[in-house]
């Protein structure tokens, strides 16, 4: 099982390469530059932010792809998992994967350049991209024969006290539903609830978030449940979705979301 997540860093570009390239954590075979070179990546990446005249203004995205401690897979195997995500995510921008090994869950940074060296755009991400993304690695996993979220791990890929399931019908019906070979309320309602929850900086927001992509929330203090439905009358409960997803749900996580991203804004 691997987890994306998105670093932020106020580093350089020259700063942030050496710290994924230190040998004290990564070796040479678990390096690759794609569109550049390892050994030169940080002045590339400055080279073409001074050709496109975009050396101002976010300087590159930074990534984690994380295992499970408990995850059977090969330093090499992770590395090359990492660098076909990067293939898959970032065309035409110079990436830089670094897979470190000095702790106990194997893990692979992905360093993107901010600007393309094809035409000079800048990279535009979103909570729905990363989202997108996030399933992405898990198809590459699956495909690699590792697991998704697993019984008794949390998305982080630590052991919970309560259940979270990837089930496999569950995840190939979820992954039917995003690329639209068919309609579920369920993944509709989820992509909208992870929206609303990655812009929301308070359950009034929030609320008011999913109001306005056709999701009534009913969230009383009185019940433990969050529930949620759609325009056609499809209702679903924060802890199914919690079940069918493996991210959890509940009130205090939601809370905890909106004082981070109400920190993150001000």
């Amino acid at each position: 099982m691997a987890i994306i997540k998105s670093v932020h860093s106020n580093a350089s570009v020259n700063t942030a390469v050496k710290y994924i390239e230190r040998s004290c954590k990564t070796a040479a075979g678990l390096i690759t530059g794609l569109n550049c070179s390892p050994e030169s990546a940080a002045s590339e990446m400055m080279t073409t932010k001074r050709i496109w005249g975009k050396t101002t203004g976010r300087s590159y995205d930074h990534y984690v792809q994380s295992f499970s401690p408990e995850e059977n897979v090969s330093h090499e195997e992770a590395h090359a998992i990492a660098v076909e995500w990067a293939e898959k995510e970032f065309t035409g921008f110079e990436v830089v994967v670094a897979t470190h090994t000095d702790t106990k869950h194997l893990h692979s940074h992905i360093l993107v350049n901010s600007v393309s060296y094809i035409d000079g755009h800048k990279i535009h991400t979103s909570a729905a991209w990363l989202d997108q993304a996030k399933h992405d690695s898990d198809e590459i996993c699956w495909a690699h024969g590792l697991t998704i979220t697993r019984k008794g791990y949390d998305f982080d890929g630590y052991i919970r006290t309560s259940p979270t399931i990837w089930k496999k019908d569950a995840f190939h019906l979820m992954e039917r539903a995003r690329r639209g070979e068919i309609a579920s309320y369920v993944y509709d309602i989820y992509v909208k609830v992870s929206d609303a929850r990655a812009r929301s900086t308070s359950q009034e927001e929030y609320i008011n978030n999913l109001s306005s992509q056709g999701i009534s929330v009913c969230w009383s203090d009185t019940r433990r449940d969050i529930t949620y439905a759609d325009t056609s009358g499809h209702r679903i409960r924060s802890s199914r979705l919690e079940k069918i997803t493996g991210i959890p749900q509940d009130k205090a996580n939601l809370e905890l979301d909106f004082q981070r991203t109400h920190h993150h804004c001000r």
